[in-house]
């Protein structure tokens, strides 16, 4: 699954960040700034990777979606979450 390969990738790069801070590369107030941007990062990709599972799951059980018809697929939609901006595709 997408969503455990970007935790993991996300978590390689505040380790690194971490060193970084330990090393004296960054300040704590930028080693903060780096961590946010990070996890708000993680934050819209877990939810776009949630959406399209969600969309998944709908269109594979047909019990979900009785009386239900596919028309469009791969309708780009935009939603503002508080990690920001996520752009995904899903079918109507």
């Amino acid at each position: 699954m997408k969503i455990i390969q970007h935790a993991f990738q996300k978590f390689l790069l505040v380790v690194e960040k971490i060193i970084g801070l330990l090393d004296g590369k960054y300040t704590y107030l930028e080693f903060e700034e780096e961590l946010k941007k990070i996890l708000n990062e993680l934050g819209k990709e877990i939810c776009a990777d949630v959406l399209h599972e969600l969309d998944q799951s709908i269109y594979k059980d047909k019990s979900k979606r009785k009386n239900w018809v596919v028309v469009q697929k791969d309708c780009e939609r935009t939603i503002t979450t508080a990690f920001g901006d996520i752009t995904y595709k899903r079918r109507y």
